[in-house]
């Protein structure tokens, strides 16, 4: 049986904060009134791994996160820059963060099955 985690993961456990082109697992905080489509969004972000495009201000609610194969029913929810359809997250709402996409994957796993 494979190792559910590799050592490798760990290889960036001391940095602080995530850099462009990290991939990022998030987790939106407060999205509001409960309406139906927002609880969507926070479904579909907690369930997919986006990519770090931009930082404007690490202390701040600047991290542009990118994301792909966003279902018609959010799409507004997102903003759009040079192509890309993105969310602005505080950094606390960034719960993972790697160069490597496969480590996300990893992470996103054992989070659907609790490990």
């Amino acid at each position: 049986m494979k190792n559910l985690i590799p050592y490798k993961i760990f290889e960036n456990f001391n940095q602080k904060n995530p850099q462009i082109g990290d991939y990022v697992l998030c987790e939106e905080e407060d999205l509001g009134d409960g309406n139906s489509a927002l609880i969507d969004v926070k479904n579909f972000v907690k369930n997919n791994i986006g990519k770090l495009i931009k930082i404007v201000d690490e202390k701040r609610y600047n991290y542009f996160v990118q994301y792909e194969n966003i279902p018609e029913n959010i799409i507004d929810f997102f903003y759009f820059r040079e192509n890309k359809s993105s969310r602005i997250y505080y950094r606390k709402e960034i719960k993972f963060f790697s160069p490597n996409k496969k480590d996300a994957e990893i992470i996103l796993q054992a989070n659907k099955y609790n490990l």
